[in-house]
């Protein structure tokens, strides 16, 4: 079994300030269907990302595609576009805040959209899609970590919680990475379904080439 990672399309609607892939999505192009099937063998687990990897056109081909072969494929999305994908096909979707004044200031976007995650979140469980909810913690959400996890829980869901990765003058230090460590602990004592994920997930990425 091997993990690969693509990143299909530049393009995202959300302009979150920590994004470590700004640069990255200035580049990147839509990637067609094809030059990801030619590099995907049966057993893979596949991770589709981007940019916003739900604002490719063809995703939901290229997901039904992967799920044929048979591979395991994994979306990861900030969650605000929904499109209706394969039941096999697992959704990561990143939850950094519920609270509406802090979900702005990261993430350059509206109650409409808060109110549109929240929306898709119950439209992939009731199509009997796999979601694990994925929050990405810095200075600005530390104090969301509880509440993030309420959500999580009064759902039945999983919740990764990972430091960020360095961007944009944003970071975390080992004082702030011990709180996080700690508060992911206490979650556990109180039997919450919670993975601590520190480092990124190592994967080679594959393009349009």
């Amino acid at each position: 079994m091997t993990t690969k990672q693509f990143e299909i399309t530049g393009k995202c609607n959300l302009h979150c300030e920590t994004c470590f892939n700004w640069e990255l999505m200035k580049q990147l192009k839509n990637i067609e269907v094809e030059n990801v099937l030619k590099k995907v063998s049966e057993g893979d687990v596949v991770y589709i990302g981007g940019g916003e990897p739900m604002s490719h056109p063809k995703v939901q081909e290229l997901v039904e595609k992967l799920v044929e072969i048979p591979s395991e494929a994994v979306i990861t999305t900030n969650g605000t576009i929904y499109k209706k994908m394969p039941k096999q096909a697992q959704i990561q979707i990143s939850v950094w805040t519920l609270n509406l004044g802090l979900y702005n200031k990261i993430q350059r976007r509206t109650e409409k959209q808060l109110d549109k995650l929240k929306e898709n979140i119950s439209k992939y469980l009731s199509d009997g899609n796999p979601v694990l909810i994925n929050m990405p913690v810095y200075e600005q959400n530390f104090n969301e970590i509880n509440s993030v996890s309420d959500y999580a829980n009064s759902l039945n869901l999983p919740l990764r919680i990972n430091p960020i990765f360095s961007a944009n003058g944003f970071s975390v230090d080992s004082d702030l990475e011990k709180k996080i460590e700690n508060s992911v602990f206490k979650l556990k004592l109180q039997g919450r379904n919670i993975i601590y994920s520190k480092n990124k997930m190592p994967v080679e990425r594959f393009y349009s080439k």
